[in-house]
């Protein structure tokens, strides 16, 4: 009787609290296309249960402000709430 009501409790939860929890072996991607500067990429930014340090920073360059060229570095977790 409880366990069904533990799964139905982590159900209703908010998926950004567990977007971070995932098998070490998946990997993860995501693309990306900026209108502003017709700006595409695609590439895998979680790799064998690591987060990919280049993957990150060419997010971070593309997500810039287009406008100063200013980048600030994204927070990895933010790319899993997309998931």
């Amino acid at each position: 009787m409880w366990g069904g009501l533990g799964i139905a409790v982590v159900a209703a939860l908010p998926r950004s609290l567990y977007a971070g929890v995932t098998p070490l072996d998946l990997d993860k991607a995501l693309s990306f296309h900026k209108l502003h500067t017709e700006e595409k990429i695609a590439l895998n930014y979680f790799e064998r249960g690591e987060y990919v340090t280049e993957a990150l920073r060419d997010i971070s360059y593309v997500l810039r402000d287009h406008r100063t060229n200013e980048v600030l570095a994204i927070d990895p977790l933010l790319t899993d709430v997309t998931q």
